[in-house]
């Protein structure tokens, strides 16, 4: 295993400027970085075998602002035959990855055709940055989790994988550049979470945002949009009644 590691290390390019020091997950640091359910192919590129594999970046050790975007340069073997769902999980030191600690990014099949620079702007999730009076949601990230979708077998060539800070986030997320697609990423939260209208409105206008610059790409993801609109329509009207009636 340690072999394929080295080999899949050496494929990765060099990380932009703002990426974090040492966090080139090169041959090195090759115990920062490690697969699971996947095998590289001659070529370089990362093939899950079941239908739970995942890479793991560990030893991070900065602080959630510090690791605020993430972002990802992917070439896919052969483009999606539809959009892929991939899981995300983050833990603090001395944890382990939950459930509790999860969100979802979706990429498109029309972008897995050539390859791509996507953006995950991880501190828009209320559980990786929300919630200031929860200690355990403002410590330090240790590692990080990216899971192949479940239900197919892809082959993805990681040419790079940073990470940029929450004011470099800001930026990116301002300019809106062409040369970086932006992946909006998904989290479940808990429906008493929405009682709170810091929480429910966020995620209404996150998602308004993002199903705007899907609609004319993609009928399914159109279908799980207003489906998600819908949800987080009808969390609000039971958060609002719900504070009603305790009065």
């Amino acid at each position: 295993m340690r072999c394929c590691i080295i080999l899949v290390l050496v494929c990765l390019s060099a990380l932009q400027a703002h990426a974090i020091e040492e966090n080139t997950l090169r041959a090195p640091n090759a115990d920062r970085f490690s697969l699971k359910n996947i095998v590289e192919t001659p070529q370089g590129y990362l093939t899950n075998t079941s239908n739970d594999g995942y890479l793991t970046l560990a030893k991070l050790n900065r602080s959630r602002e510090q690791l605020c975007g993430l972002e990802l340069e992917l070439e896919f073997l052969e483009s999606l035959p539809r959009p892929a769902l991939f899981e995300i999980f983050w833990r603090a030191p001395q944890t382990d990855f939950s459930e509790n600690a999860k969100a979802f990014f979706i990429i498109n099949q029309q972008d897995s055709k050539t390859t791509t620079k996507y953006f995950v702007p991880l501190c828009k999730l209320f559980l990786y940055s929300g919630n200031t009076n929860n200690g355990k949601r403002q410590g330090l990230i240790e590692g990080l989790r990216i899971d192949y979708p479940s239900n197919k077998t892809i082959s993805i060539k990681f040419h790079s994988i940073s990470f940029v800070d929450a004011s470099t986030t800001a930026s990116i997320l301002e300019q809106q550049s062409g040369n970086l697609k932006i992946l909006e990423p998904y989290e479940r939260l808990s429906a008493n979470a929405f009682i709170s209208i810091d929480v429910a409105l966020p995620k209404l206008v996150f998602a308004l945002q993002e199903g705007l610059n899907h609609l004319t790409q993609d009928i399914v993801f159109l279908i799980f949009w207003l489906l998600l609109m819908l949800s987080l329509l009808i969390l609000i009207v039971r958060s609002l009644a719900h504070q009603h009636f305790k009065r």
